[in-house]
């Protein structure tokens, strides 16, 4: 609970990040606020105090370049890039937060200590071209764009990368890794921001009116071009979205007398259609407004330059889609393809491309997404930041709109209800990014019916300017208190109104939900295993392709803290899959950090005691006195997951510390000796001698452990839906 601010509005955000779980982000509370801190403009404010508190926020030897401001009514967040040798680190930013008055009061960050990495490459840019196409194994179709960053490594010097735009088109957009010095390939992730859903036709709710269309740029014949040129608006002329080869044109001009008053066309599924075009215009630009007008966002450089393309379509198929891409199209940086769909055109709908322009906004003034398939070198598979950004960009659609579904018009039964809150933290957390986003969503919506439009949009707007793309979902929750705080400070809001905001965010579980979850004694945790088939989809391959070569690792990682005289720990694991299928999986354990993920296969590696290649529902793994090395009751122990299974799964962890490990029975297998056996149906990793499996009347065998001896991702979001309805389904059944 949160306290009354009568003395200072920071007080219970310090209990909060006190008591939170490792986070890939770091949140350090400003101690000096003199006003020694406040001269100067707010750029120069926050740069004078990182050099100051370098040694407090372990910045020293770290390099910071300006990257923006971000004003609000009622705070400033000014962010800084991270470079090594004059070259960016990939992910790498710091934020700093100042109140009305200019006083840096929070600062967020995610750095790369000890980079050291050569900055000069060994190959050149040609050779990284032609790397990348090898590895794409098919021509470029068109020229793509290269530059050189550092790649963040765990306990490592960092690597020196060539990040190659592969220009192929939706959804096969992508960055390839290039290593520099190794001359390879190493992967590759994507830049296409994309809307799920199947289509039905559903018609507008409101009819048809003549609006005017603001800030159009003055040109003989006239077309649709605004925002002193940042904006144009065209259709789809040829070649495939999905393969790079999209071409565009802007002809459209006006019906008659300088106005653009089309009709909609009487075929919803035409491809000659005036209609979404002008439609496209006009709600991009209400959008931009609402942003411009009511959050501060400056978009007038050029940078922000977008072309809007209605009308998409494959050649010989419609496209149920649409999507915003950060590779733009006919020389324009940013781009929003709006496809013409099987049964509607998804040019109607404008939550749906407001949605992206969402993804549009967040990519040119904060650029924390780190997509659906992001990889953190402290906690593996991290997909959190994408989650995060579906879902403020629903919240945003539908606040703009004043309606709570989104994608009503086009989505049907695909639409997302921000109302519903039955999803939370971390029982309802899949891996998926749209999916995730809703409990995002959601929660925002929440925050606007308890405190109306104007408050909420600014919450939700001040919690992301200050994440970056290892942020977790539980980030999102520690940026809307630090934004109220600065709320009660201008006024705006109430302590009472920070303790409304602190049981939303309770109910859903955000208060709850980073990277790594406390498994306290006797306190179960429950989580979902994604499976490699749903991993597989969204990269473009099925689990019979990737198994052997990839795994997972559950999303979240697990810490336990024994007491001074507990003797042992054993961690249980009860794996429930969702399909058929074997089940492989195995409990990755170590102290003192959380146990490190492979960006190679994204298994775990490296752990101090290990049990891998389960196969069956059960498991445990124990960490006693006989254990390689023994039980320490002064060390915190780290636990993580790894499965090669298929099938989703619903997992639950259990941890015990201080128990007795009972002798084994003479003449009976016991557990093995040090080491332990075989698990119910699955082969054991540890070292060690003993007696046969011996399964008790739970069916539950215990191990005792011995001693077991940066990406961004991959892409192309397919078919993961019969893995998400299976998830759905358990979810339906446990609510039931």
């Amino acid at each position: 609970m949160r306290r009354l601010l009568s003395v200072a509005p920071l007080t219970a955000l310090a209990a909060l990040l006190a008591s939170s779980a490792a986070s890939a982000s770091e949140w350090h509370l400003v101690k000096d606020t003199g006003p020694a801190l406040q001269a100067g403009n707010r750029r120069d404010v926050a740069t004078s105090y990182l050099t100051r508190a370098a040694a407090e926020l372990r910045l020293e030897g770290v390099s910071l370049a300006f990257n923006k401001e971000l004003p609000s009514t009622s705070h400033s967040t000014v962010r800084f890039e991270q470079t090594h040798g004059g070259l960016p680190v990939m992910g790498a930013t710091v934020a700093v937060r100042l109140d009305a008055a200019g006083k840096p009061r929070l600062v967020v960050s995610e750095v790369a200590r000890g980079i050291a990495v050569d900055p000069t490459p060994s190959i050149d840019a040609v050779t990284a071209m032609l790397l990348a196409e090898e590895a794409l194994g098919e021509p470029l179709a068109r020229e793509p764009g290269v530059k050189l960053a550092i790649q963040p490594q765990k306990d490592g010097p960092g690597r020196l990368v060539y990040l190659v735009s592969v220009l192929q088109g939706s959804p096969r957009e992508r960055v390839y890794i290039v290593d520099a010095h190794a001359g390879r390939a190493i992967r590759w992730y994507p830049t296409a921001r994309h809307a799920l859903g199947r289509v039905y036709p559903i018609g507008p709710s409101s009819g048809v009116q003549d609006l005017d269309l603001p800030d159009l740029v003055t040109s003989s014949p006239q077309r649709l071009t605004g925002w002193n040129g940042n904006l144009t608006v065209g259709s789809y002329q040829g070649g495939d979205p999905y393969y790079g080869t999209m071409t565009v044109q802007q002809s459209l001009a006006p019906s008659s007398g300088g106005n653009f008053l089309y009709d909609p066309p009487g075929d919803p599924l035409s491809l000659d259609d005036e209609f979404a075009e002008v439609n496209t215009y006009y709600h991009l630009t209400r959008a931009r407004h609402f942003f411009m007008d009511n959050l501060g966002v400056d978009m007038s450089a050029q940078s922000w330059s977008v072309f809007a393309a209605a009308n998409v379509i494959q050649p010989g198929n419609y496209m149920d889609n649409a999507f915003f891409s950060q590779e733009g199209i006919a020389g324009e940086p940013n781009l929003i393809a709006i496809g013409q769909g099987s049964s509607a055109d998804f040019a109607i709908d404008s939550d749906v491309f407001i949605h992206e322009f969402g993804h549009y906004i967040t990519h040119n003034a904060i650029n924390y997404n780190g997509s659906q398939i992001a990889f953190s070198p402290q906690y593996g598979l991290s997909p959190w930041s994408g989650g995060i950004d579906e879902g403020i960009s629903d919240y945003f659609a539908c606040s703009i709109n004043n309606n709570q579904i989104l994608g009503e018009a086009s989505l049907a039964d695909y639409a997302r209800d921000l109302s519903d809150t039955s999803k939370t933290c971390p029982d309802g957390v899949v891996g998926e990014v749209h999916e995730d986003g809703e409990i995002i969503g959601s929660l925002s919506w929440s925050v606007r019916q308890a405190f109306g439009p104007q408050i909420a949009d600014q919450l939700v707007w001040g919690a992301i300017s200050l994440l970056n793309q290892g942020s977790s979902l539980g980030d999102f929750a520690k940026g809307l208190q630090a934004t109220a705080d600065d709320l009660v400070g201008s006024g705006q809001l109430t302590s009472q109104n920070l303790q409304t905001l602190d049981t939303l965010i309770a109910q859903r579980g955000m208060d709850d939900c980073d990277h790594v979850l406390e498994l306290a004694k006797n306190k179960s945790r429950t989580i979902t295993m994604m499976g490699l088939e749903m991993f597989a989809n969204l990269i473009g391959y099925t689990c019979g392709q990737v198994q052997g070569q990839l795994g997972t690792q559950s999303l979240f990682h697990f810490m336990i803290k024994p007491m001074p005289s507990d003797t042992s720990l054993r961690v249980t694991v009860d794996y429930q899959s969702f399909g058929g299928g074997n089940t492989d999986w195995g409990i990755h354990a170590q102290t003192t950090t959380p146990v490190s993920i492979s960006d190679d296969t994204l298994l775990p590696i490296g752990a101090t005691w290990t049990q891998e290649h389960v196969n069956g529902s059960t498991g445990e793994l124990v960490i006693d006195a006989n254990s390689t090395p023994p039980f320490d009751p002064t060390k915190t122990y780290y636990v993580v997951l790894s499965d090669e299974s298929c099938a989703p799964a619903r997992v639950t962890l259990s941890s015990n510390v201080g128990f007795i490990q009972p002798e084994p029975n003479p003449g009976t297998g016991g557990g093995g000796g040090e080491g332990g056996g075989t698990g119910e149906g699955g082969s054991g990793a540890n070292s060690g001698s003993g007696g046969d499996d011996d399964t008790g009347s739970d069916g539950l065998c215990a191990y005792r452990a011995g001693t077991s001896g940066s990406l961004a991702g991959w892409a192309g979001l397919t078919a993961v839906g019969l893995a998400i309805a299976a998830l759905r389904r358990a979810r339906r059944s446990r609510r039931g």
